[in-house]
């Protein structure tokens, strides 16, 4: 499974390159304890370990970890349409950027 995996984040690394498109991979989230985070509201990144905000990690596995990618966490604000988007992980974007958007029939609206 291990192979599989970096061999798919290498031929989307060539695709990227070659032809200049960008993939959307959408993961869950997994929610951590207490006492293997650095506290609520906390960001925590390390080359080797998975980026942890407010006691969330994605559950995308050590095999692409290393690979460029620009990190979003979505949340919903209270119980409506709204969410507040979250810059968790980038090359390019300042971390811990926010914007809040209306996800509806018509679209993505920003706010």
């Amino acid at each position: 499974g291990l192979n599989l995996m970096q061999q798919l984040a290498n031929i989307m690394k060539y695709i990227v390159t070659e032809y200049h498109v960008a993939f959307l991979i959408v993961n869950l989230a997994t929610r951590i304890d207490d006492d293997a985070s650095s506290g609520e509201g906390s960001c925590q990144t390390s080359s080797r370990e998975a980026v942890v905000v407010d006691g969330m990690r994605p559950a995308i596995g050590k095999s692409w970890l290393d690979v460029p990618s620009t990190r979003l966490m979505l949340h919903r604000i209270s119980s409506g349409e709204m969410r507040l988007i979250t810059v968790v992980k980038s090359t390019y974007l300042a971390t811990e950027k926010q914007c809040k958007v209306l996800i509806n029939t018509k679209g993505i609206v920003t706010m």
